[in-house]
């Protein structure tokens, strides 16, 4: 379970750097989908929710791109 848990924080991570999201714009993100500012308090459905919308924009950014 802790090391799904650790996954999940590590795509987020990623995902939110591949993005080129600032600390202040990915803690909105994570505010607006989950009304947490922090992915440690997270649960899985809260992860799993922020993983799909910013591995959503980043596919969109690579097909505009």
């Amino acid at each position: 379970m802790k090391d799904l848990r650790r996954r999940h924080l590590a795509r987020i991570h990623l995902l939110s750097k591949e993005l080129g999201l600032s600390d202040a714009a990915y803690r909105n993100v994570l505010a607006a989908l989950t009304g947490e500012r922090t992915a440690k308090n997270l649960n899985e459905t809260g992860r799993l929710r922020v993983i799909g919308v910013l591995a959503r924009s980043a596919s969109e950014r690579r097909i505009t791109a």
